[in-house]
């Protein structure tokens, strides 16, 4: 089947996702170049178009261009819907996981480079592990941490973004199995596991960690858990896309 394609909306939305990415101002030529094959003046005609909407601005002192501020009002307003949004999803299983193996289960929500726990289950006898609210940043991580070896896995762009080497057998190994695992090398007598969590276009956006003792994740129920939440993940539309 052709797919739909409208020329003029795919070029604006192209110069939007390039300067919001790029984090800084662009120059005419620098937004032209990602537009092979389109002239100068169709270009011209674009950005004023876009600044009209108010998802790009233009400095008059420099001549460059930004995104503009409706652009950050609906990405702020994406970033504080995306926890509850994820806690909605993902609070079921956890509790059902946590419950069934005496284990703690953690949920995070992506920020670039940074992972924010903003949901976790337990039981009496559980670990607490870490409290709710917790942000980690990857370029403050060791490189065989689970979060930062997770990361990586899933968007290999994080890795020309920091300076911390990584382990390639742990990465090699989050790719094929589609989660990492420390086990007690970090914390003598805890065992976590990293699930990532995607949205509909592929783009990691939170995690969900479990972890427990050697004696609540056992050789014996390992992989039963394991298992066990990468089928409740699917089952919630949770494609895996490493």
């Amino acid at each position: 089947m052709k797919s739909a394609s409208i020329p003029g909306l795919e070029r604006g939305l192209k110069v939007i996702e390039f300067l919001a990415v790029r984090g800084e101002p662009a120059s005419f030529s620098e937004i032209n170049s990602i537009l092979p094959g389109v002239n100068r003046s169709t270009l011209s005609r674009l950005l004023k178009v876009l600044m009209q909407l108010g998802y790009i601005e233009k400095s008059e002192a420099t001549g460059l261009y930004a995104a503009g501020e409706k652009l950050g009002l609906y990405a702020n307003a994406y970033k504080r819907g995306l926890p509850e949004a994820l806690k909605q999803k993902y609070s079921g299983m956890m509790r059902e996981i946590s419950d069934k193996y005496n284990i703690t289960c953690l949920l995070f929500v992506r920020s670039g480079n940074y992972l924010t726990s903003i949901h976790k289950t337990l039981t009496l006898n559980s670990i607490n592990m870490q409290p709710v609210g917790n942000t980690m940043d990857i370029n403050n991580e060791q490189p065989d941490s689970l979060w930062y070896v997770l990361l990586i896995a899933c968007d290999p762009k994080v890795a020309d973004s920091t300076s911390v080497k990584y382990d390639e057998q742990m990465i090699a190994f989050t790719r094929e199995n589609g989660y990492s695992i420390d086990n007690q090398l970090h914390n003598r007598g805890i065992i976590r596991m990293h699930f990532p969590v995607f949205d509909r276009s592929g783009k990691m956006i939170g995690s969900i960690g479990a972890g427990g003792t050697p004696y609540q994740i056992t050789e014996e129920n390992n992989q039963l858990i394991i298992a066990e939440i990468k089928e409740k993940l699917k089952e919630l539309g949770n494609v895996y896309h490493i």
